[in-house]
């Protein structure tokens, strides 16, 4: 049996990493979190308790579960600049330097984003793997930096460690603290309100890279059965959509008139009016190609939230 150690079990894509796993068996699928009880709604063989920033306790569970895989997802969108650069680069390399010691031959999945780009010219896009990293802020900067750190170490032949870069990943379960997270669980109360029911939303007139979290875990397992370390693949759909269509097609299926406000505070002052990637590496590499439509995963989101309001 393999054991796959997944880091930040409780959150949104490694939800469905998991669920992955144990839908294909053959894989013990441990999760750990900073809460001291397993997430509900997810299977797992087991569940510790660990932040990736005590470096003594991530590495008391790689010595005790000597992973054959390792999905790292434990990390910090929001919060201080110092908060962000401490979990998402001090916790990715205590965990890499646990595994150097006591699990040198597990593959390690590296999750980075694909903001470690930033922002791109309409004339560069589809944005490849060759394009420059030119991260802003601190959740980009810091997620640039744990990534290169894990990649060197792969092409030092210290550790076999991979990169994924994925676009904006929604479905079942997506959280409140991405923009769509934020619409759908608006959208959720509009429609089981009583009277004038809306939606607060911030600039529409974007379009983005949509792509299926299921696709994305998918994706992820076969970048472990794979030997492309020291190497980093986006995941994302290859095309654009417009996000007030993606937000409309979303609301359609409350079966009621909602109405759209902007928000002003919702609205970032600079964005990049277009923007997506290009999957033909991942393609080449392992196969990968989305599957799922965005009507499907809006479907999924939909129902997900409201059994959840329920």
């Amino acid at each position: 049996m393999t054991t796959c150690l997944i880091t930040g079990v409780g959150g949104f894509c490694a939800r469905h990493v998991a669920a992955r796993l144990d839908q294909e068996g053959g894989c013990l699928v441990v999760g750990t979190g900073l809460r001291a009880q397993p997430p509900a709604g997810i299977r797992l063989d087991d569940y510790l308790q660990a932040d990736v920033c005590e470096r003594g306790a991530l590495a008391a569970i790689v010595r005790k579960t000597k992973p054959d895989w390792v999905v790292h997802l434990a990390g910090l969108r929001e919060g201080t600049d110092a908060a962000v650069q401490r979990v998402n680069v001090e916790g990715s390399g205590n965990l890499l330097e646990a595994l150097r010691q006591d699990a040198p031959e597990a593959r390690v999945l590296l999750i980075g984003t694909a903001a470690e780009y930033g922002f791109v010219d309409e004339a560069d896009l589809p944005v490849t793997e060759q394009h420059p990293c030119r991260p802003v802020g601190a959740y980009a900067t810091s997620k640039h930096e744990a990534v290169r750190a894990g990649l060197e170490l792969a092409r030092r032949g210290r550790l076999k460690v991979v990169a994924a870069r994925p676009f904006n990943v929604i479905g079942p379960g997506l959280p409140p603290s991405l923009v769509l997270g934020a619409v759908l669980s608006q959208a959720v109360r509009a429609a089981r309100a009583a009277a004038d029911p809306v939606v607060q939303v911030g600039n529409l007139d974007a379009q983005r890279d949509f792509v299926a979290v299921g696709d994305v875990a998918d994706a992820y397992v076969r970048m472990l059965r794979s030997d492309y370390w020291g190497e980093v693949f986006n995941l994302c759909s290859g095309r654009p959509y417009a996000v007030r269509a993606v937000v409309e097609m979303l609301l359609a299926r409350a079966g009621r008139p909602i109405r759209l406000e902007v928000d002003p505070a919702r609205v970032r002052r600079s964005e990049v009016r277009v923007n997506y990637g290009s999957y033909d590496k991942a393609r080449r590499a392992f196969g990968f190609a989305p599957v799922t439509s965005i009507e499907e995963s809006i479907r999924a989101m939909w129902d997900h939230a409201m059994r959840e309001a329920a």
